[in-house]
């Protein structure tokens, strides 16, 4: 258990408690240097997002099937990402089967006009199913978690794609 600050407190000289405080007191963002004649702002650090190309899936009903499919099989290197887009109904069933050679390959997939992603996937072996929510183009972004897309590790994957009817 950590003392309390209280009782940090009691063990100081009288008057040294009022040091640490001010002490304590949080400072305001650093300053860019500002130039004669210039007002000076806060640093501000811009972070950006995967660089990402976009490619349609075309799904292809097989016989004896109650599924339409498609396998991706593709890489992604660094901070680049691939997304994939599926045109899908509300009520369809969505299976995703991301098969990947690195630890931390990730996916996301995101239902159309939401605002936040449907789910999350990462590692060598990630699966996820799920009734879609509404009719539109579904978006899957297969990219590398931050550690190894900062070290601008490559990642192989094999992305399976089914999509069932209700019923």
């Amino acid at each position: 258990m950590q003392p309390t600050y209280t009782a940090f407190q009691k063990r100081l000289r009288p008057g040294t408690a009022r040091v640490l405080t001010c002490l304590l007191i949080v400072s305001p963002p650093p300053l860019v240097q500002a130039q004669e004649g210039q007002a000076s702002s806060p640093v501000h650090q811009t972070v950006e997002a995967p660089r990402s190309s976009a490619k349609k899936i075309q799904l292809h009903k097989r016989a004896n099937s109650p599924f339409e499919s498609a396998g991706v099989k593709g890489s992604v290197t660094g901070e680049n990402a691939i997304e994939y887009l599926i045109e899908a109904k509300t009520g369809q069933s969505l299976e995703l089967d991301l098969r990947s050679d690195h630890a931390l390959a990730g996916y996301r997939i995101t239902a159309p006009a939401a605002p936040r992603a449907l789910h999350h996937g990462q590692g060598r072996h990630s699966v996820y199913s799920g009734t879609l929510p509404r009719d539109g183009t579904y978006r899957v972004l297969v990219y590398l978690l931050d550690a190894a897309a900062k070290n601008g590790d490559r990642a192989e994957f094999f992305l399976n794609i089914r999509i069932r009817n209700p019923g």
